[in-house]
């Protein structure tokens, strides 16, 4: 059985993750978004497909090395600084549309929206039923 290495001290998680729900809660600067990043990664590694809401910003780094010096992982920016296409807040539905159909990995960068238009993006992006 396929397993994700997600701590350093070895501690795996079944790649079936990959098609469950999960949410990771806990305090301000305690490490959410890093554990989901090793999640994905993995998961990227073991050639899963992804999809990340991201309020911060920084999940664009998946697409460079480790040490920024070359290519990461083939993931598809909508939105934010450094995006391969924009973002708007009612393409929620059309975009889970296309990851589902077309199988791709993506982050969808949605800090530099109004709090309004980051709900409704989410909102339809996550009840969309492909």
């Amino acid at each position: 059985m396929t397993r994700l290495l997600i701590g350093k001290d070895g501690f795996t998680l079944p790649i079936e993750l990959v098609t469950s729900t999960q949410a990771i809660l806990a305090r301000k600067r305690s490490g959410k978004s890093y554990t989901a990043s090793v999640q994905a990664e993995e998961l990227l590694r073991h050639k899963q497909q992804i999809a990340t809401i991201d309020p911060t910003g920084a999940w664009w780094g998946l697409r460079s090395s480790a040490a920024g010096d070359g290519p990461g992982y083939p993931v598809v920016v909508f939105g934010g600084d450094h995006a391969d296409a924009p973002l708007e807040p009612h393409a929620g539905r059309m975009l889970a549309t296309a990851l589902v159909e077309h199988g791709f990995s993506a982050i969808f960068d949605v800090g530099l929206m109004v709090t309004e238009d980051q709900i409704r993006f989410t909102s339809d992006f996550s009840s969309e039923h492909p």
